[in-house]
């Protein structure tokens, strides 16, 4: 039976059914070396010499086919695996790879598609044009603008959409049998963080220049000269402040992903421990009690984790609009009139 915490790590091979897929090494060189490795018990950094595979014989490769029935393995023309898991050098192909740019692509075939049907009309009709134009709309409407305003909304309403679309597609796909939650590993979650500050402080730096977006972290307050140093001790913090807001940014989306299929994962787990008291014999009832609760309540879960799913796309992009504004609009209560913008919402940040 497949492992459920296998859904929740990112690995270099696609895990489905066993009976759908058995592979059958007729010899020793078939078996990728890293397996034969495992199977042979060497240290990671021990090389599998021509000894060892004479020592591999039939029954050897019949229990290592067993073992390995139910996992594609990604081809990796660009490295070299220490385990399923871990890479030894190059540029390892993993299955999170792969679904990252299948969301890109579904994401970017969705909007090209709509922006071929919206020149054609002005009409929206269909229930997926519809559907992506509230997407949209919601965006723009709902989140763009009440935290940038309406003049610089338009300008991030690309990002926002992409990110919303991108985590949001990842989510779901995510909760289909034999993928993967991309959003619930950590370098995707940051990298997305990354864009989030990064476009805030190209914005900022470009609108007020790099002095004035600097002075945004200095409080604007008259103190005595002696309190003078509280300026520089609060700017400290306030930079700070900013790195970590975006690592938890990063860390919040990947924290909620991952615990929810974990719970999932131990719902599910819990068929694995009463089909081993019922083969054992140890217990049966545990089986005709635990399994149908389990199925059962993974079932509800998955239609939480499916609220869920949009739930966590809607904070991300909130939160990175909030922070692009906090980014680009100056704190100093008269810079605004000063550089001629006069965006009157900036005091909401």
């Amino acid at each position: 039976m497949s492992s459920p915490v296998l859904h929740v790590k990112d690995c270099f091979f696609f895990e489905v059914p066993r009976a759908w897929y058995q592979p059958h090494y007729e010899s020793a060189s078939d078996v990728p070396s890293y397996i034969l490795r495992d199977y042979l018990h060497l240290p990671e950094d021990a090389e599998v010499t021509a000894e060892s595979v004479k020592s591999i014989d039939q029954a050897d490769l019949e229990h290592i086919s067993e073992a390995m029935a139910g996992k594609i393995l990604i081809p990796q023309p660009f490295a070299r695996l220490q385990n399923l898991y871990e890479v030894k050098w190059g540029l390892g192909i993993s299955k999170y790879m792969i679904i990252e740019l299948l969301v890109a692509v579904i994401v970017f075939a969705a909007f090209y598609w709509l922006k071929k049907a919206f020149f054609r009309s002005d009409v929206p009709r269909g229930r997926v044009r519809n559907m992506l134009e509230a997407l949209v709309a919601f965006v723009r409407d709902q989140l763009a603008r009440p935290a940038l305003g309406k003049e610089d909304a338009d300008t991030f309403v690309p990002f926002l959409l992409t990110a919303f679309m991108f985590i949001l597609t990842a989510n779901l796909i995510g909760m289909l049998p034999f993928m993967g939650t991309i959003t619930g590993d950590l370098h995707v979650t940051a990298g997305l963080a990354l864009c989030t500050f990064v476009i805030g402080t190209y914005y900022g730096v470009q609108r007020m220049g790099w002095k004035g977006w600097i002075s945004n972290f200095i409080p604007h307050i008259d103190l005595p000269p002696i309190f003078s140093p509280l300026k520089y001790m609060i700017f400290v913090i306030e930079v700070f402040g900013t790195l970590v807001k975006h690592v938890v940014l990063a860390i919040r989306l990947f924290a909620n992903m991952m615990a929810g299929h974990m719970v999932l994962a131990g719902i599910l787990g819990t068929v694995i421990i009463a089909a081993e008291l019922l083969e054992s014999g140890t217990s049966s009832w545990q089986w005709y009690l635990g399994a149908p609760m389990a199925v059962i309540g993974s079932g509800i879960f998955s239609l939480l984790e499916f609220l869920v799913a949009f739930l966590q796309a809607y904070v991300f992009t909130l939160l990175s609009a909030m922070f692009i504004s906090s980014s680009i609009h100056s704190h100093h209560p008269h810079a605004e009139h000063d550089h001629g913008h006069g965006h009157e919402h900036a005091h909401a940040h």
